[in-house]
């Protein structure tokens, strides 16, 4: 089935930060900093100086997405 109004959501989190993926209608990341701000209120997704370890968090999807293909044996 393919539902195309409900989005899928990835997340990674370490101790200080947070890093969003929506995948769907909504489109929109997050990125935070959990000790500068830890409820979530500002979403630094665009902010310049935070680019390259939003790509290395978005590296770690891409690298986690490579599933073994399992063939039917029966």
């Amino acid at each position: 089935m393919d539902f195309p109004q409900t989005p899928t959501i990835f997340g990674v989190r370490t101790e200080r930060y947070k890093y969003i993926r929506y995948h769907g209608i909504w489109d929109t990341n997050e990125f935070y900093d959990l000790s500068q701000d830890p409820n979530e209120m500002r979403n630094l997704i665009d902010a310049p100086e935070h680019q390259d370890r939003i790509q290395n968090f978005a590296n770690e999807f891409i690298s986690g997405w490579k599933i073994p293909m399992v063939t039917n044996t029966s």
